[in-house]
């Protein structure tokens, strides 16, 4: 970390609006985001724990009409819904990867793949949502991605194959004097009432002055964050294991960005984020008692062997 400020010292700024889906834990990503595991992010490997298969009982796919413009990826209760989504996206919803951090991590595949818009309607079988209900909200996420990739196999006829990359990464540890976190006082039964698909169970996030407000959130979904603000993995070291109510101030004078409202496709935070260095999200990140350090490290990456477009139906 000792060249921290040489290396994001320039004044490298950034602009996202965009409308991110968990386990979305995202998530971004349906909700992780939804979120960033080690082997780089790859909760999308979590198996639910029953290891039952998981796959929606109606789907439709149609060629979208709305031209260039906002993907929509969104959650609900007894399914999923895209709205003029590239394959390329929902490639990333499905496999766990982070907005602005899917360079060099899907490889392959044809051009097609990040032009062509699709709207895409799925429902699961009534028992599946009540099922899914029951799980833990990583449990229900892994399952979540696990039927986004079985309709990606089924209509688009999608095969992968995984490996694994050396890329510049973010390790997230705890710093020298601790963390500066609270714990979170939602239980579990406010928290599964609150909670939904797509998100983490009791999970809020909201825009203040210059930064995010968190409440309930694990390690898992705040690497899920921070992957997107800083546009590359981060992966979680801290040994923190608990859910924390915490604010991230981490652009100084500017104004807070309303969040968008619903979930988010892999764990991913739903939100406006706001214009920020990378030297701002570090310090914000240290004011925590926490600490960003920059380096190389596996990364799960995606190689797409063989991919069709759908037939409209």
């Amino acid at each position: 970390m000792g060249n921290i400020g040489g290396e994001f010292g320039s004044s490298k700024r950034r602009m996202f609006s965009r409308t991110l889906m968990t386990t979305t834990a995202v998530q971004i990503v349906f909700g992780l985001l939804v979120t960033v595991g080690s082997r780089a992010q790859s909760q999308a490997q979590i198996a639910p724990a029953s290891q039952q298969k998981y796959e929606f009982d109606v789907v439709s796919v149609k060629p979208s009409k709305s031209g260039p413009g906002a993907q929509r990826t969104t959650p609900t209760p007894d399914g999923f819904t895209g709205r003029n989504v590239t394959v390329q996206r929902l490639i990333e919803t499905a496999y766990a990867i982070p907005l602005g951090t899917s360079a060099g991590r899907i490889l392959g595949g044809p051009s097609w793949l990040s032009s062509e818009r699709y709207d895409i309607d799925a429902k699961m079988d009534g028992t599946v949502a009540d099922e899914l209900q029951k799980l833990g909200p990583d449990e229900r996420n892994a399952a979540q991605l696990q039927m986004l990739q079985a309709l990606l196999t089924e209509r688009f006829k999608l095969t992968v194959q995984r490996e694994s990359k050396e890329l510049p990464i973010y390790t997230l540890v705890v710093a020298k004097n601790g963390p500066k976190l609270q714990e979170s006082k939602v239980n579990e039964t406010s928290a599964r009432a609150t909670g939904g698909p797509g998100r983490g169970a009791g999970t809020t996030s909201r825009s203040v002055r210059g930064g995010q407000a968190f409440q309930a959130y694990s390690m898992k979904r705040l690497v899920s964050f921070l992957s997107i603000l800083l546009e590359r993995p981060v992966v979680d070291k801290t040994g923190l294991t608990g859910t924390y109510d915490f604010t991230l101030m981490y652009a100084p004078g500017a104004g807070g960005s309303p969040a968008v409202p619903g979930g988010t496709a892999n764990g991913q935070p739903g939100l406006a984020i706001m214009d920020a260095d990378d030297s701002d999200v570090i310090s914000a990140v240290q004011d925590l008692g926490l600490k960003l350090e920059s380096g190389k490290g596996p990364v799960e990456i995606i190689v797409i062997k063989h991919v069709e477009k759908a037939a409209d139906n």
